[in-house]
């Protein structure tokens, strides 16, 4: 299926551990990703506005009022970054940008 590709992305929701944990589950569920598809056919999603949104580490919704706090979205789009996955350079811009903007278009800011 040379068309198929895959986007991981939420992994705050979709990870069995808490909020503020490293998502280790979502970690080796990606490098499987990678290695099964290929990094070229492999997208990293934020699942903006939801991460910015529910990125509460551990606050109950029900309490939380105003804005996400100061860097939870750069938390989230940094995640595959802290995660020191064992890819080269040239492999995290496929992720984090590269293979979107092929399938997608360039983003204009």
């Amino acid at each position: 299926y040379p068309m198929l590709h895959v986007k991981a992305s939420a992994v705050f929701r979709v990870s069995e551990f808490a909020h503020g944990a490293e998502y280790i589950d979502v970690r080796i569920r990606l490098e499987e990703l990678l290695s099964a598809f290929g990094p070229e056919r492999v997208i990293f999603g934020t699942d903006y506005p939801f991460s910015v949104l529910e990125y509460r580490d551990g606050i109950d919704e029900d309490d939380v009022k105003g804005p996400a706090p100061d860097g939870a979205y750069t938390a989230v789009t940094h995640q595959p970054l802290d995660w020191q996955l064992n890819v080269d350079v040239s492999t995290l811009k496929l992720l984090l940008r590269g293979n979107s903007e092929r399938l997608f278009g360039e983003w204009k800011d």
